[in-house]
């Protein structure tokens, strides 16, 4: 590991982790998973610890949004406080195959999140939760705010951007090319 600031080597991970789920926090810890568990790896201890979970979970995604490491699961979604899970809505998929492949958040303050299936908006402050019926079986990929817009990639279905409370379907480009993110 390589910190970015100094330029320097910092150490080596103990194992093999799945490295396109990585989130660092702002106290040297970097959160991945590995196999069906997450953890949290310490750079100035180089020790790595377990995050506790109350459910079965399958790490889908782990992002960073607001210095809260966020994840998506086989089980819901949630944040990690204190080496464990906080569960913030739970849903039904429970298969290891299906779960929560991204999470954002908006200018807002609602928190964005897409499955296999669906596409969620939870707002945090009332929790109500909205789904779209326009991304029903989407496969929805990743999820960016990008100038007050939610972008949503999906496998497949191409690009669509969430704007004043309407979706707009991005051009595929004329091979298709844009069609799918993964």
């Amino acid at each position: 590991m390589i910190d970015i600031r100094t330029n320097t080597v910092k150490g080596n991970f103990p194992t093999h982790f799945n490295n396109y789920m990585l989130a660092n926090d702002d106290h040297g810890n970097i959160y991945y998973a590995k196999g069906k568990q997450v953890y949290r790896y310490s750079l100035s201890e180089q020790l790595e610890y377990p995050i506790k979970s109350s459910a079965y979970i399958v790490a889908h995604s782990i992002t960073r949004i607001a210095n809260e490491i966020w994840l998506g699961t086989t089980a819901g979604i949630g944040y990690i406080r204190n080496d464990s899970m906080v569960w913030v809505y739970k849903t039904s998929l429970g298969v290891d195959n299906d779960g929560i492949k991204c999470i954002a958040a908006d200018s807002k303050g609602d928190l964005w999140f897409g499955s296999y299936f669906k596409l969620y908006r939870l707002n945090r402050q009332t929790y109500h939760l909205d789904s779209f019926p326009e991304l029903a079986n989407a496969d929805n990929r990743t999820l960016a705010l990008i100038r007050d817009k939610i972008f949503i990639g999906t496998y497949g279905n191409g690009y669509m951007v969430f704007d004043r409370d309407h979706f707009v379907r991005m051009p595929t480009g004329r091979n298709h090319e844009l069609s799918t993110t993964h």
